[in-house]
């Protein structure tokens, strides 16, 4: 450990007790009074596009001194797509993830700019990805892939689009809809999970040599996440909860809004993971991770916890955006009456409070 090591970890105690207090001052009213005035929404989305643009950017290792910009630039490892020396679809399933991950933050530019057309809320998160690309170009442990800005692109469009979707739209009768896919939805996702997880491949291996490679320590855990360097047990933690909140999801959809599911969703997220190491134990060149169990069943669990309160928010938004646009539909018809052109920026806080 250095003096330089040890600096900069009480630079960063110092710079978390002040956040923490200017948080707890001033921007955790703020919040509250936006949640209480039924933007929840654009809080949970604000935050979740917040740990996305974190997690595109980790581990933050910015090239800053000349020799190391210098180097980056000469060096620079741009590629097309990822997964190289993977099968075309395991390569075509990590774009479809990362157009994924990006529909909430398309969801979020949508509901924070409800008076905006389509084109304008597009524009407005491709003026975040490209500069979130630029700057991906001198982190020095990141390969930037180019089909990235077109996937990231594509999953804020889409995003923007589902917002647009649910306007008016009765969500207690679509819940009940979605509920009877998720007996086709869950074997399909069981296979894409074991697609992403490498065990569709032909090749084997015995059990006994299996369990000759692998070593005690193995079976602890946390131990993978002991080994790795932080950005990386940060990412496959990340990984391995996006990859299991889907099984809360499902089983709250079969169950419905108040009934108990939390534990059946960890326990069977568990078990899935569980039986997924043990397929990796078995497959030359994977090396299973019991800690995968445990983050899979916890985000499983957190997931069905949230589903509740998430959809009440969609169903708010869906009421609220139909009278917002009936509100500006009057006020438009108002204004010819009187030959009045009016600019019409209207804040749905603002519209709630007139109902």
């Amino acid at each position: 450990m250095t003096l330089n090591y040890i600096a900069a970890q009480s630079v960063g105690v110092v710079l978390g007790i002040v956040l923490f207090h200017v948080a707890r001052r001033h921007i955790y009213r703020r919040l509250l009074d936006m949640y209480r005035g039924g933007d929840g929404l654009v809080i949970v989305l604000g935050g979740y596009s917040i740990l996305l643009m974190a997690y595109f950017l980790m581990p933050f290792d910015l090239a800053l001194s000349p020799d190391d910009l210098l180097n980056r630039l000469e060096s620079l490892p741009i590629a097309i797509i990822p997964g190289a020396g993977h099968d075309p679809v395991y390569r075509v399933l990590l774009v479809l993830l990362d157009m994924a991950a990006t529909i909430p933050a398309g969801m979020f530019r949508a509901v924070t700019g409800r008076d905006m057309p389509f084109q304008a809320q597009l524009a407005r998160g491709i003026a975040v990805i490209l500069p979130l690309t630029v700057a991906s170009l001198f982190i020095l442990s990141i390969t930037p892939y180019l089909v990235f800005l077109v996937s990231r692109t594509a999953g804020v469009a889409l995003g923007i689009g589902f917002m647009e979707s649910l306007k008016g739209k009765d969500l207690w009768k679509r819940h009940y809809r979605y509920a009877q896919y998720v007996p086709v939805a869950f074997p399909a996702y069981i296979v894409l999970l074991m697609l992403a997880d490498g065990l569709l491949i032909d090749r084997w291996q015995g059990i006994d040599e299996a369990l000759r490679n692998l070593e005690p320590r193995q079976l602890l855990p946390l131990w993978s996440l002991y080994i790795a360097t932080k950005a990386e047990a940060a990412r496959n933690v990340v990984v391995t909860a996006a990859m299991f909140v889907p099984v809360g999801k499902m089983i709250w959809l079969r169950r419905g809004f108040w009934s108990r599911g939390a534990g059946l969703s960890a326990f069977l997220a568990f078990t899935l993971s569980l039986a997924m190491q043990f397929g990796r134990l078995i497959k030359p060149g994977l090396t299973p991770d019991f800690t995968d169990p445990f983050v899979s069943a916890a985000a499983a669990a957190v997931a069905f916890r949230a589903m509740p309160g998430l959809w009440k928010l969609f169903e708010n938004e869906a009421i609220n955006t139909v009278r917002l646009d009936s509100y500006v539909v009057e006020l438009a018809r108002a204004s010819r009456l009187f030959a009045v052109e009016v600019q019409l920026r209207l804040r749905p806080r603002t519209l709630r409070e007139e109902f």
